[in-house]
């Protein structure tokens, strides 16, 4: 049974396919092969992905970086060749560093990607900045002066992106949402949403500095 098939055994099998459908990649049969493996090794290794997600609980995106995990976890299956070394350490380069890179954009707090290693992407206010503006800037955005500037702020951008910023966020006594469930109700693409979002974070960021 294919359930009974051991991680390694179902990694070569994938591994020998893959390369073949490389070779004669209009091979339908290969083709179907190939996506018939693939499934199955996400599904054998995806406990490697909610190893990594599980930190992220607390996080209003939470699902959505699963969804990056399994990225990870494809790109790795992609790449992999068994004189490469270990698939684990392989696996677990890119998919952690998927799942770090996601969950560090939706931070408040942008933390340096060398950082993600030890330590989960901080939510201290909803305010967008980075976390190389120290302490004092943290208190600085939290006190009750700047509270009252953010509504000012945000109504300097487009519509689409006061709708983006005040979901994503939870302003306005909302509760934050993910950028996949934003884009379903703006009838937007998870991309547009998600570049809008980034460029409205950097049109707050000058306006907050200036």
């Amino acid at each position: 049974m294919v359930s009974e098939i051991s991680p390694e055994v179902l990694l070569k099998k994938f591994v020998v396919v893959r390369n073949k459908l490389k070779k004669q990649k209009n091979n339908k049969e290969l083709q179907d092969k190939y996506d018939y493996y693939l499934d199955l090794c996400i599904n054998k290794f995806r406990y490697m992905i909610t190893t990594k997600t599980n930190r992220y609980k607390s996080f209003p995106n939470h699902q959505d970086l699963i969804q990056d995990g399994v990225v990870g976890l494809i790109y790795a299956l992609r790449t992999y060749h068994p004189k490469k070394g270990n698939f684990y350490a392989w696996a677990h380069k890119y998919i952690g560093t998927k799942i770090s890179r996601e969950a560090n954009k939706h931070s408040t707090i942008k933390i340096p990607i060398y950082k993600t290693k030890d330590l989960c992407p901080i939510k201290v206010c909803n305010y967008p900045m980075n976390l190389e503006a120290g302490k004092d800037c943290i208190e600085m955005m939290e006190n009750s002066e700047n509270i009252e500037v953010i509504p000012t702020a945000i109504k300097s951008l487009s519509l689409p992106q006061q709708k983006i910023i005040m979901m994503s966020y939870g302003f306005g006594g909302g509760r934050q949402q993910t950028i996949s469930s934003i884009s379903k109700k703006l009838n937007l693409s998870v991309k547009k949403c998600e570049q809008l979002r980034n460029d409205a974070l950097k049109k707050l960021k000058i306006h907050f500095e200036g």
